[in-house]
């Protein structure tokens, strides 16, 4: 990763995350965590394998955190949750995946391990730190043995399959972008800004 002439897509990255949780975080849809944990480690993955560097996710989460508090503030699903699974992601992705150890296999197993422990930290945080009441029950054995799980399994599957998708674009990526620097970061600078005006406007 050049940080110069990568931050703007690291940004991009963050922001995308941030649009996520902002839009489906504020819905009333079944299942929500599992679809909001799911696409989350769809992008750490993807933004993982183009921009193999530690800490380059919690840069992205940054943003993404910055992105919801902006147009969310507190409200929505808890800051703390997305907190936990990027920072999760972050410790195995820096364990697991280097710039010399970029198999494709690597990134399931990463966004698989940190689904099962964030949601379990999240559940576990919910009870016995927080006091929520609403934890005390069924729900705290479902979000940990069930969606946990499930969560686990299918961003796997997704994650493998974005970074099977994105492999074939590295090479055009690194030609371009020499190429036209300014433009691409021009386009890049401009998703962004309209990606924050739009998750503003539709919070």
């Amino acid at each position: 990763m050049k940080f110069k002439r990568d931050f703007l897509w690291i940004v991009l990255f963050g922001t995308l995350i941030g649009l996520n949780e902002t839009l489906l975080g504020g819905m009333h849809i079944p299942n929500k965590s599992i679809l909001l944990s799911v696409i989350t480690l769809l992008f750490l993955s993807i933004a993982r394998y183009l921009f193999p560097i530690i800490g380059s996710s919690l840069m992205i989460i940054a943003v993404a955190s910055l992105f919801k508090i902006t147009d969310l503030g507190l409200m929505g699903c808890k800051l703390e949750s997305i907190v936990m699974l990027c920072t999760g992601f972050e410790i195995f992705a820096s364990l697991f995946i280097r710039k010399k150890n970029l198999q494709s296999y690597r990134f399931p197993i990463v966004s698989f391990i940190s689904a099962i422990v964030a949601f379990s930290m999240f559940g576990l945080m919910q009870r016995y730190v927080v006091g929520n009441e609403f934890w005390f029950g069924p729900k705290f054995t479902e979000y940990l043995f069930i969606k946990g799980p499930i969560t686990g399994v299918v961003s796997a599957g997704i994650s493998f399959l974005g970074v099977m998708a994105i492999k074939p674009m590295i090479a055009w990526y690194n030609k371009v972008i020499v190429q036209r620097v300014a433009i691409i970061n021009s386009i890049v600078g401009v998703a962004i800004v309209a990606i924050w005006v739009l998750g503003y406007f539709t919070a």
